[in-house]
């Protein structure tokens, strides 16, 4: 039978790629956002906007995510860091989800148009609240899960030799995540100084990092040098938020450029060690 440890890395593995799923797929904030914005309206004029005025939430379901979280929820073994915060979400998710798909049959069927908009009054002050509730529990749950990969990869970054091509591979993304949790904690009027020393930090490791690429006969795999060009752009539309939210301007489209380039920099980060043996640790 498996061990404990092969059953939690298993198990940490299921709350990946959930996790990977609600974020690609769900971005609840943003439509949280869009929700509001157009719908606040709708809900103080009612049917004087005229047919298609109610606004859908734009979000189907969440069967797919839910079915995931289920799925790894009942694997055998435990993550003590995860289990709480995945049933967390879970719950938030099943109360969320019959109010989405009411919503969408309500907009799917016209069904505004017989009632005047009665349901959409009334589930705007429990869909509101669901939605806050289960974007606070995706916060948690995401949190949780990316401490646990740093402070495993701290302890395999332990194990490497010093100048290793696998351990400063490593070093980078361990970087690079910590300046992500910098990122993530930034507001309007956030004091950008620590987010700028960690791109400081991840720009001298991402350096070493090609100057260790550079280095390696044979060459190192091309989807490695892709991984540093990756993080330096990454770099640059970091200063362009820091710049942005020091000139009290809009830094949302360099903040959604951050965003996918980070994704970006995962998959080749991914591509990089399965092509390239070298630079795997162990």
């Amino acid at each position: 039978p498996p061990t404990p440890e092969a059953q939690a890395l298993a198990k940490a593995n299921a709350y990946t790629v959930a996790q990977n799923h609600l974020v690609r797929s769900h971005p609840l904030e943003q439509q949280l956002a869009d929700y509001r914005r157009d719908n606040e309206r709708v809900l103080k004029l009612g049917p004087k906007l005229g047919a298609n005025a109610w606004y859908h939430f734009g979000i189907v379901d969440f069967d797919g995510v839910i079915g995931e979280l289920e799925k790894a929820i009942a694997l055998p073994g435990a993550v003590p860091e995860i289990d709480a915060e995945a049933a967390r979400l879970l719950a938030a998710l099943r109360e969320l989800n019959p109010t989405l798909k009411a919503l969408t049959r309500y907009q799917t069927t016209r069904e505004f148009k017989e009632d005047g908009y009665k349901f959409a009054r009334e589930q705007h002050a429990i869909l509101v609240p669901r939605v806050e509730a289960a974007v606070k529990a995706m916060e948690t749950y995401g949190s949780a899960l990316f401490e646990r990969e740093i402070a495993r990869d701290e302890r395999r970054l332990a194990t490497l030799p010093e100048d290793a091509p696998a351990r400063r591979l490593l070093s980078t993304s361990l970087t690079l995540r910590r300046a992500v949790r910098r990122f993530e904690s930034l507001g309007p009027k956030a004091d950008v100084a620590p987010f700028l020393a960690a791109l400081g930090e991840v720009s001298n490791a991402n350096r070493q990092l090609g100057t260790t690429f550079d280095g390696m006969s044979p060459k190192a795999d091309s989807s490695c040098t892709g991984y540093t060009d990756t993080v330096a752009s990454l770099i640059g539309h970091g200063r362009d938020v820091a710049r942005d939210i020091r000139a009290k301007g809009d830094p949302s489209q360099p903040a959604q450029r951050f965003n996918e380039t980070y994704n970006r920099s995962v998959r080749d980060f991914e591509s990089c060690q399965k092509n390239d043996d070298r630079v795997r640790p162990g």
